[in-house]
This record gives structure tokens, sequence and C-alpha cells, in this order.
């Protein structure tokens, strides 16, 4: 590894930036250098936001099966019959 390029990495370790490497020759094969610790941080970041995602999906399903009268509601309360005729009227 050249002298410049760690002394690039060793600058962005005490940043903590991120090395974005581009070559005009072939812009395709540009890359983005991070360390360990924020790749991980990041792969967590979006497990932790698909399994949020999953979770609300869930509730939303149960909802609507509440909604539909498929599934339980997860207390006894009911509009009485009388409000409920004046609302939907």
């Amino acid at each position: 590894m050249s002298k410049q390029l760690k002394q690039v990495i060793n600058l962005s370790k005490k940043t903590g930036d991120r090395i974005i490497v581009f070559d005009n020759s072939e812009p395709e094969d540009s890359f983005v250098l991070m360390g360990l610790d924020q790749y991980e941080s990041l792969i967590n970041i979006d497990q932790k936001k698909g399994l949020t995602e999953k979770k609300n999906i869930d509730n939303i399903k149960g909802d609507e099966n509440v909604v539909n009268g498929n599934g339980k509601s997860s207390s006894n309360w009911k509009i009485p019959p009388q409000i409920r005729e004046e609302a939907e009227n």
C-alpha cells in the first residue's frame, strides 16, 4: 500500500470520515472506504429498520383483522348501537 494511501486512511480513522475512491478513467469502479465499525453500524441500522418495518406491517395487518372482524380486539370497548347508527346516518 502506498504511503499516501496509508496517510489518507489514517486521517479517515482520526476524523471518522469516509473515503471516496474515484478513477476518471474507470468511474464505474468507484467505491467508498470506511472503518469496519462504521460499516457494521450501517448494517445494524438497516437490520433494525427492516425489523421495524416488518413489525409495523404486522401491526397494520392485525388492525385490519380487528376492523374486519377477523381478529380479537385488545379491549372489550364497543360503540353503543345508538351512537353507531347516528354516526352512520
